[in-house]
């Protein structure tokens, strides 16, 4: 377990750390709440999420990079391939984890202030460990700098 929270404190401050301009923080509720952070390279984006799940009570923390495929007005489109590392338990005396891979597809609406919206899918399939989440659509709420 402490290696697992050392893994996403980690991640989360190489995505602080990086340099390029904009940046968004936030939240992304859905079947699961997460701390989101995300980072743009041009168009595209690296998304960062830190979450508790609660159909299996856990932590997990996951990372897409999203690539803007459509843009409309102040909407993008996007999706991406991603990765998860999570822990969770079934039970008081069975605790599991799982790496996992999958992708994320969704649409962005940007505000005239530094603020946006999200709407997105995220399924994920662990190849280590037995859970594969069919993460039900989220909403992300994001302040930009």
């Amino acid at each position: 377990m402490k290696k697992f929270i050392l893994t996403a404190i980690s991640v989360l401050v190489v995505a602080f750390g990086a340099s390029a301009q904009p940046r968004a923080l936030g939240l992304r509720v859905g079947g699961d709440a997460e701390a989101s952070y995300q980072h743009s390279f041009g168009d595209n984006f690296l998304e960062a999420d830190l979450g508790l799940a609660f159909a299996h009570p856990g932590l997990q923390v996951t990372g897409i990079f999203d690539f803007v495929f459509a843009s409309v007005d102040n909407f993008n489109f996007y999706a991406g391939p991603g990765a998860q590392i999570n822990v969770w338990s079934k039970s008081a005396s069975e605790r599991s984890a799982g790496i996992g891979v999958g992708g994320q597809i969704g649409a962005e609406y940007r505000f005239g202030i530094p603020f946006n919206i999200s709407l997105d899918w995220r399924p994920m399939w662990n190849f280590i460990g037995q859970y594969a989440s069919w993460s039900s659509v989220a909403i992300g709420f994001r302040y930009r700098f």
